[in-house]
Parts: structure tokens; C-alpha cells; sequence
């Protein structure tokens, strides 16, 4: 009997619902639709997997075409088709929109008329959550704005906005949920409240202060005044 490793529904990336391993269904996965991703440049395949309990599972493989589940809901219509296709508009919508955009490749299922209409979904949807994230600011959304991140609701959910990390340059982005007002950087391995926030940047800003004090220290001695113009906004502004 086909069952799963647990009964609730969501998607990984934004989530810690733990879908279980694959090694023992791999043989149960079948092959749902390939795109390819402008972003990253890449080609995604996604595979499906439904269950006697009453459960859809959506994967994708790794270099080492080892399946990951990445998306799970109940079976809710007569009509297999439609089950696929909310399952894949779940986890469109749980992605970044300016760092997944997918384009159809081939389906034995779905129609490309099928994949646009699941887009434009995910597009209606996202724009309603960034409308209801708006109307719903909240003190540590404001706290973020006051700190020059540059906070913006990013439509996965009603919850969830992206900001300048800190540490990124402008490079990279924070994952904010406002549902318990927590933050997330993949990149720099970094996450917690605002009050880890707190103690983040002011780490941050003594670690700039002494690579400033340095570059200081070298300049005086050699020309005898600052001569960067960043060693000297820093001055002016710290001092």
C-alpha cells in the first residue's frame, strides 16, 4: 500500500514539513513536466507520486537522479488532471517570482495551454497576497523599512517578503515571515527574530569598523590624511 510519511500539505522550500526519504519509492514517481528555468538557466523535470491514502506528491532529481519531495496536497478531484496541476501551482507559487521563471518543455499530461494557465494563477495569486501583505504592515516590517533593507511583500503568501540582507551587498536577499516576524539567509547561514537581527548587525558593523580602522590606519601613514572616499563617508558618518 502506498501511504506517506506524513499527512500534512504544504511545500518544502517554505516550510519544515519533512515529506520523508525516497529511496524506498522511487519506482513510484512518474514523470509530470520539464521546464526549463530562464533564471538559473537550467532544465527542471517534476514527478509525481499519489498515494492509496489520498495524497499527491510532487519531486524533482538531483544530479544523482535521486528524487526529492518537493510539494504535497490531498486528492481533491474526480479528475486526476486537475489534482496535478494545483500541485504544481503550489509550488510555483511558493517560488520566488524573480528567481524561478519557468517556460514549458514537454508533458505526456499537461498541454502548454495547461502550464500558461497555471502561471497566470500563480501570477492572480501572487498579486492578491502582496495587496493583503500591504494592508497588513506590521512594527517589524516598519523596523526594516527604518533600517534602509528595503522590505517587499513577494506574493508567496500573505506573510512572507523578501529584504536587502545586511551582509549581501545588494546581492542578495532575506526571507521574512511576518506570521511570527522571523528572518532567513540562506547564504550567509543566518536566521531568527528581530532581536538575532539586532545582534547580526552590530557584529556586522564592528567587522566594517575595523577593516575601516585598517584601511584608515594605512592611509595616514602613507599619505598622511584619508584619501578614500569610502574610509572618509564611513568617517563622517560614524564620527
Amino acid at each position: 500500500m502506498k501511504t506517506v510519511f506524513t499527512k500534512r500539505e504544504g511545500v518544502s522550500i517554505n516550510s519544515s514539513i519533512d515529506f520523508g526519504s525516497t529511496e524506498n519509492i522511487s519506482h513510484e514517481f512518474v514523470f509530470l513536466l520539464k521546464v526549463f528555468e530562464y533564471h538559473w538557466k537550467v532544465n527542471i523535470s517534476y514527478h509525481y507520486r499519489t498515494t492509496d491514502d489520498g495524497y499527491i506528491q510532487l519531486a524533482t532529481q538531483d544530479e544523482k537522479k535521486k528524487y526529492h519531495i518537493v510539494a504535497q496536497i490531498a486528492l481533491r478531484f474526480e479528475c486526476p488532471k486537475i489534482d496535478k496541476m494545483l500541485v504544481l501551482f503550489h509550488n510555483f507559487l511558493a517560488q520566488r517570482s524573480d528567481e524561478y521563471k519557468p517556460m514549458f518543455l514537454s508533458s505526456p499530461i499537461l498541454t502548454e495551454e495547461d502550464f500558461s494557465n497555471i502561471l497566470d494563477e500563480v501570477n492572480n495569486r501572487r498579486d492578491e497576497n502582496i495587496r493583503m501583505a500591504e494592508a497588513k504592515q506590521n512594527r517589524f516590517i516598519d523596523y526594516l523599512q527604518k533600517q534602509g533593507f528595503k522590505p517587499q511583500a513577494d506574493g508567496c503568501s500573505v506573510h512572507t517578503w523578501t529584504a536587502c540582507c545586511p551582509n549581501g551587498e545588494g546581492h542578495h536577499k532575506i526571507a521574512i515571515s511576518t506570521q511570527d516576524d522571523s528572518w532567513h539567509c540562506p547564504l550567509c547561514e543566518k536566521k531568527g527574530n528581530q532581536q538575532a537581527l539586532d545582534k547580526w548587525l552590530m557584529q556586522l558593523r564592528m567587522h566594517n569598523d575595523q577593516k575601516k580602522i585598517s584601511k584608515m590606519l594605512k592611509e595616514l601613514d602613507k599619505h598622511g590624511r584619508m584619501v578614500s572616499p569610502d574610509v572618509i563617508g564611513w568617517w563622517m558618518n560614524r564620527y
